[in-house]
């Protein structure tokens, strides 16, 4: 979790998870993955439990229905629909949104719950971060999900190459090999 606190001793009972705070900045909402309420009415737990829980991301009365591990990777999701946006939305393959289905009313109030939860228990309100669905900003299901797409090919890539440079940690103690006649010498 990656927790902000004002105060000097953070104890987390002033403050805000930064990942929950960016999404909700960006207009994004959570729905938990649980088949009932994921807050029973005097609820008073802890926040952190939501966020490692796998969880789905929803939009203006939309849901996106690719499941993310945790709110840390759905933030990196969106983070990187962010970064690609502009190129995606030149490219003519992105006009495929079976990934979003339309929220009923049981998961709006699911999720306007958890929101008010969320808000509550870290004495927090919307205004604080803008909040984003008050701002006129381009957004496109389609083009966020070719970008859930190519992220997830870019992480296995990275993956992949850390793997391939172990040795070199092993051997050398970093992970690229770096050819210099300094070096070899």
């Amino acid at each position: 979790m990656y927790w902000f606190s004002t105060e000097q001793a953070s104890d987390h009972q002033r403050g805000f998870d930064i990942c929950f705070a960016r999404l909700f900045y960006l207009g994004y909402d959570i729905y938990p993955l649980q088949g009932k309420s994921c807050f029973p009415e005097n609820w008073s737990g802890d926040v952190s439990d939501v966020f490692t829980k796998p969880l789905k991301l929803a939009r203006g009365d939309k849901l996106f229905t690719k499941e993310f591990a945790n709110l840390l990777h759905a933030l990196q999701a969106v983070q990187f629909y962010n970064w690609k946006q502009s190129v995606l939305q030149q490219s003519e393959a992105t006009s495929d949104t079976g990934d979003v289905i339309v929220l009923s009313q049981a998961q709006k109030e699911e999720i306007s719950k958890l929101r008010q939860a969320l808000l509550s228990h870290m004495k927090l309100d919307g205004k604080m971060f803008s909040y984003g669905r008050d701002r006129e900003v381009h957004f496109d299901w389609a083009c966020f999900s070719a970008a859930v797409t190519l992220w997830e090919e870019h992480i296995l890539e990275l993956h992949n190459q850390l793997l391939m440079h172990l040795p070199f940690w092993k051997d050398h103690a970093f992970l690229f090999s770096v050819s210099c006649p300094v070096i070899e010498e």
